[in-house]
């Protein structure tokens, strides 16, 4: 395991799994995996599967189709954060255990430190440049995060729908999308168009398996 200075990982003598002070914000990805009742000096190859123990968020902006064609309409991000939540956990779970999720989000003893909380100007994650909006979809933030609920955490974004308006601020509260929980091992999206209005739009988010390494470092 390879996190940070702060971070340590164990296990003891039963195969339990601890981490310590493991900071998310720093966008490494952290998997485990098990191999039950191994004995005997010539076992051979032992076959691990990992699986995750953060939750993947995302999201994403697309260009609202339906104002296609309209003179003038040029959406541009200027900025987007992710806040709300707090930086590092402790964990803990039996071997056994590596396989069931809900184990796996109980595992997870998350820091109640108000310090520790991210902020509007100390995000979690943030969009590091401006960015033209398309209709393929552009990932405004890539985020690992602790299995949570989503009370309380916000996404902002500052955007604007021509080069001759002035920019426009939306705060959103995330439990107010139709998602309140972000599990371990999932991929979460989601997805809001801009309107030529000014307006954006969020779609229902997606929820997926989340099977790749992410991160670059594991």
């Amino acid at each position: 395991l390879i996190a940070n200075a702060a971070t340590a990982a164990r296990y003891n003598e039963d195969g339990d799994l601890f981490v310590t002070a493991f900071d998310a914000s720093k966008g490494y990805d952290l998997m485990a995996a098990s191999a039950l009742n191994i004995s005997g000096s010539n076992t051979g190859k032992v076959a691990f599967t990992f699986g995750h123990l953060l939750a993947r968020v995302e999201f994403v902006v697309k260009r609202n189709a339906a104002s296609d064609g309209i003179e003038g309409f040029n959406p541009v991000i200027h900025s987007a954060k992710l806040y709300g939540m707090h930086k590092t956990a402790d964990f803990s779970v039996s071997a056994a255990d590596l396989t069931d999720k809900e184990a796996i989000s109980a595992g997870w003893a998350i820091s109640t430190d108000e310090s520790d909380r991210t902020t509007k100007n100390e995000p979690f994650a943030a969009l590091s440049e401006e960015i033209s909006v398309n209709a393929d979809g552009t990932t405004l933030i890539d985020a690992l995060l602790f299995p949570q609920d989503t009370i309380e955490y916000y996404f902002e974004v500052t955007y604007s729908s021509a080069s001759d308006r002035e920019p426009c601020t939306s705060t959103i509260p995330l439990v107010s999308l139709p998602l309140t929980t972000w599990e371990a091992g999932k991929h979460y999206r989601y997805t809001f168009t801009i309107s030529d209005e000014d307006r954006i739009l969020f779609d229902t988010p997606t929820v997926n398996a989340w099977g790749e390494a992410t991160g670059g470092i594991i």
